[in-house]
Formats: C-alpha cells, structure tokens, sequence
C-alpha cells in the first residue's frame, strides 16, 4: 500500500510539473510601430516603412498626424518616410518592433546627417539595414536636439531625457509640435547642404559639434545634498577631478573625488610623465560620509573672503562663470563627517576608524560645477578644485 502511495504521489507532482511547463504567461514581442507625422502641423500623406529585408509596408496617417504600422514578421532595423500630399518627403529610423518612431524636420535632418548628407531617397531604395547605424542616428540626433536648446527649453522640454525620434507627442502646437512651428528645415543632398532657420527665415545657426545635455545621473540612496553657492542643493554624487598639475619635479598628479551614496574616496593619481599620461600610481583613502550640518565660512581678516590659496595666503576665487566673485562675504557650507574605512596606496598615513570632518564648496554659477575643498575645516582653499 506504501508503495501506492508513493507512487501516486510521484505521478501527482510529474503531472503538475508537466502542465507547469505547458503553460506560459510570457507577454508576445510587438508587432508595431507607432508614432507622429508633422511638421507643426499634422501631416497628411503616407507612411512606409522598410525592412532590413527590403520587405515594405505603407498606411494612411490619421487627421491628427498619427500612424501605426503593423510590422509582424519583419526584420528590424527600419528605415521609414512619409510622403505628404504636398510637401518633400520626411525620414526616420526604427531599431526595433514596438517603439515610437516619429517623422519630423527634426528626424529627417538627423537623418541627412547620419547619411554623410547624401541623398535619403537613394538610401530608402537600396535599405538593406546596414548603410546607417543606430549608433549613427543616435550622435545625430543628439546633435540636432543640441541646436534646438534654446527652442526645446522655452517650450517646458527636458532637453536631455528628449528623444527627437522616440519621445511620443500629439501635433497640437505644444511642447516639440510647436518648436517646429517656429522652425524652417530643409536639407539639399545635390549640394550636401541644408538650411535651419526661423519661420522669418533668420538663419538660426547650426553647430555640427554640440553634444546635448547629459542625462540626470541616477543618485544612489542616501546621497548627501550639501549647499551650493547660489543657495541651492546639489547631491554630492559622482566623480570629480582635479585639472592634471605639476608636482615639483619630473612628474604630475591629479586629485579625485569619489562618492557614491555615503561612500566616499579621496585620491592621488601620481605620474612619472608631466601630464598626467601613463599609468598612475594612486594612493586613496576610503570611508564613509555622513553630514553633520552647517558651517559658516567668515570673511578672512583682511575683509575679502574666506578663502586660502595653497600657501596659505588669502585670495579671491574667481566664480566657474570667469566673472562672477565667489564667496566675497562670509558663505554657509554643509558640514561633513568622514570615517576611514581602509587605505590604499604609500601617501596617507591614517588609520581606520579616524574620524575627520570637512566641508566643499560648490561653485554651480557657470555651466558646470566647479568644488572648491575646505582648508583645515575653517576656510575654503582656491588651490586645485575638483570639477564635474
């Protein structure tokens, strides 16, 4: 009877296991590609799109610009133009099934771009999926999304999470939609030239070598945010790094600042080279970071500033603008505390365990941040700042 048991057990769980493996909740991959057609205003024309494989499609937009194509059994990458009722035909891009795939001024230059500004029509006819990369496209488009700074920011966009391709919008004269309105885009393969002007035909002007704004850097947990100089909050968070200095001999170094959420490593990078090239030799402590509150940096005993320069001599530190004065009055910082947790390297003769406190100074006037570093925790030194 045992032996029943156990073995209607067995077959009991063989069988569960069985329709377990039979079943699958797993989502089926898209078989779609959506997205908007305009030039401020809707687009009303056809949208085609080709395959890897040459293989095309086509479909009507709507009233309102928008359009969705059904790509099952394609082979991405795709290359995708509309062509309106009047107007010169738009191209873009689609690296995969299932994402947003706009056609725009803004994508088409891109586009040209990406293309060496050669002919897109030629590169539409012949698409095999290789003449243009994504990585090609992406440089592209951050190049245009660069140009149209002023433009994108004055219409409420956040110009570095924007994708000119992929960021989903209605042409109804708002946020991107109504950029366009104010913009006059036009490429010429003939001459490997193309116009980027205001609707009053006021050349805009158009730098091949802008970069858009970077991406906000995720901020771990427990990030520490300390005072800036114009009164705002900034997470200490990242690396930063001192400009590449000489050291009184042959050789060179640079300083850097670490920290990661409440970790914290402060390091010297020594090169045999005069600057900074090579292998560094780096010695570094390690700890963790922790804030204790606020400090007020007076004004030295001349009146000036609460700065020091690396001799000990006070001074006035320039802001990261080149002309603003930083700190010309007393200035409130945030207080930190450190604690060792290990050491590397020959430089630093410091045990684990020993607490110190410490306090930076960022200076966020200009385009960039630039931190200054306390001076025996009273005032704040010019001497190599650290830069982000």
């Amino acid at each position: 009877m045992m032996k029943k048991i156990i073995a209607s057990m067995f077959f009991a769980l063989s069988a569960i296991i069985l329709v377990s493996g039979c079943s699958s909740d797993s989502t089926p991959p898209p078989t779609t590609l959506t997205g908007t057609a305009a030039t401020g205003a809707p687009i009303d024309g056809t949208v085609y799109v080709k395959d890897a494989k040459g293989v095309e499609k086509s479909i009507a937009t709507a009233a309102n610009g928008s359009f969705t194509l059904d790509v099952p059994g394609m082979t991405p990458p795709y290359l995708l133009k509309v062509t309106p009722s009047s107007g010169p035909e738009l191209y873009s891009y689609a690296s995969e099934n299932g994402q947003t795939v706009n056609l725009t001024p803004t994508t088409n230059l891109a586009m040209f771009l990406a293309f060496s500004k050669s002919d897109l029509n030629t590169l539409y006819v012949g698409w095999d999926g290789t003449a243009v990369t994504a990585a090609a496209v992406k440089a592209a488009e951050g190049v245009v999304r660069a140009n149209l700074v002023t433009e994108m920011t004055a219409k409420g966009l956040n110009v570095a999470s924007f994708n000119l391709f992929t960021t989903p919008f209605s042409a109804d004269g708002t946020g991107i939609d109504g950029v366009m309105d104010g913009l006059k885009i036009a490429v010429n393969p003939g001459s490997g030239s193309f116009t980027f002007t205001d609707i009053s035909d006021v050349d805009l002007g158009f730098d091949e070598t802008l970069a858009p704004p970077a991406p906000p850097v995720a901020v771990p947990a427990g990030a520490i945010s300390i005072l800036t100089y114009s009164g705002s909050t900034h997470a200490l968070n990242g690396v930063y790094s001192s400009a590449c200095y000489q050291t009184g001999g042959s050789g060179s170094q640079y300083d850097s600042l670490t920290v990661n959420g409440t970790e914290w490593t402060n390091a010297i990078n020594e090169f045999s080279s005069t600057d900074c090239s090579g292998t560094p030799v780096v010695s570094a402590i390690n700890a963790t970071i922790s804030m204790l509150g606020t400090q007020l940096i007076p004004a030295n005993a001349n009146g000036n500033t609460g700065w020091v320069d690396g001799m000990g001599a006070a001074t006035v530190v320039p802001g990261a603008d080149g002309t603003t004065v930083l700190s010309a009055t007393d200035t409130t910082v945030t207080t930190l505390n450190i604690q060792v947790t290990s050491v590397t390297g020959t430089l630093f003769n410091i045990p684990v365990g020993f607490t110190s406190t410490l306090f930076y100074v960022i200076d966020d006037t200009g385009s960039g941040l630039v931190v200054y570093r306390d001076a025996g925790g009273i005032y704040a030194s010019s001497a190599d700042p650290y830069f982000q």
